[in-house]
């Protein structure tokens, strides 16, 4: 089976697949349109956690069949030279500071290093998404208050940053 992927101004896509035979797979390039010789294409196997760059060769991979619809991503950057640029210095991971206060039912951040915030989100321990919350980018220290107090549990608290995502385990009680 064939399939074109069409695009705009995008800097990533998410690609689903409907594989109908067991075995091996190729995901290639048969034609880009107004883009430089300059510009690299990799697609990002989320199973695999794999990045290969398309421009160098077609991608081969082992699959069942069925329909895979976040499979794989359409990346537009050198996944290395990206993860160096947001990688978070060991100093600024270690100062995050996560904590659960049950008697104002709030969950408090301290971020010494004044790293640029973004967004804060709350899974619970079946990766399903409990709360979301926007932060105030350049605060040191920020309280989000629950409108209704959190069953008990283990919680992962994932904090995006300009430099990219950290995460915590939390325990809320």
């Amino acid at each position: 089976t064939a399939y074109e992927i069409c695009g705009g101004d995008w800097s990533s896509d998410v690609c689903s697949s409907d594989l109908n035979e067991d075995g091996m797979n190729t995901i290639g390039i048969d034609a880009l349109e107004n883009f430089s010789e300059d510009f690299d294409l990799y697609l990002y196997d989320n199973e695999l956690q794999v990045h290969h760059n398309l421009r160098d060769s077609e991608y081969e991979f082992y699959s069942d069949a069925g329909v895979f619809l976040n499979r794989f991503e359409l990346v537009f950057a050198d996944p290395q030279e990206s993860s160096d640029a947001l990688s978070l210095d060991e100093n600024e991971l270690d100062n995050f500071n996560i904590y659960y206060n049950s008697t104002s039912n709030t969950l408090v951040l301290n971020n010494p290093s004044s790293v640029k915030l973004k967004g804060l989100s709350i899974y619970n321990i079946a990766s399903q998404l409990v709360h979301h919350h926007t932060l105030d980018e350049f605060s040191t220290r920020q309280t989000i208050r629950f409108n209704n107090k959190p069953a008990n549990g283990t919680y992962i608290v994932m904090i995006e940053t300009e430099r990219g995502v950290v995460s915590q385990k939390v325990l809320l009680h």
